[in-house]
């Protein structure tokens, strides 16, 4: 009988062990891979600790996103840059029109431009879009144009044969206005001298935007 008393008797001391070796690891754990927010009820929970300790393991210095302070959290939202998306009322809006210089046969480089202006800039301000021609828009540039924009289009027409005033500044500082023309050459410009610098400039090898035309 006293064999058996010993038996039990080691039984239970190594049960104790046990259990003081268990409680050794976890307050271990604890305090040299702390986790904020962690109870000693969620440590005894069954493959809890293992799944929440496993980032911590890996790098004692982070932290999973759901356990930081709720003070930290509030810091970060507050240090967070404001939207530069957010609609412009009508009131904060200057005020401004776009021009736009093409021909009927610009339509396709005219769309690709609108697509990038109005995803850019215009959906947030609504500019009105003014459209002038040296002869009269058809009415496809006229309907293509209208998908794109997000704002009221004008479609103006400048003769090309029509002469305007155009102010000049003397070297006494007075202002005179000769006549001039919208669109062409001014009448002073050598047009075989011209067509030669687009081409050269046509030939380079890092030609500029309408080099040659």
């Amino acid at each position: 009988m006293f064999e058996k008393y010993r038996r039990k008797r080691s039984r239970y001391i190594s049960m104790l062990k046990i259990l003081a070796g268990v409680s050794i690891l976890i307050w271990g754990v604890r305090h040299f891979f702390y986790l904020p927010g962690l109870t000693s009820s969620d440590v005894d929970q069954t493959n809890t600790s293992a799944s929440v300790l496993y980032p911590t393991l890996v790098s004692p210095n982070h932290h999973h996103p759901s356990y930081q302070p709720q003070k930290q959290q509030q810091q970060q939202q507050k240090a967070a840059p404001p939207a530069l998306n957010k609609p412009i009322a009508a009131q904060d809006r200057a005020k401004g029109v776009i021009v736009i210089l093409a021909r009927n046969s610009n339509l396709h480089g005219v769309r690709a431009s609108l697509r990038q202006f109005e995803a850019r800039i215009n959906h947030r301000f609504h500019y009105p879009y003014v459209f002038l021609n040296e002869e009269p828009f058809t009415d496809e540039f006229k309907h293509y144009v209208n998908l794109l924009v997000s704002s009221p289009t004008q479609f103006g027409l400048i003769p090309t044969d029509e002469m305007h005033p155009a102010a000049e500044w003397m070297r006494n500082g007075t202002q005179t206005s000769s006549p001039a023309k919208w669109w062409g050459y001014p009448e002073h410009i050598d047009q075989e001298r011209a067509k030669a610098s687009r081409e050269a400039m046509a030939g380079l090898e890092n030609a500029p935007p309408y080099a040659g035309q």
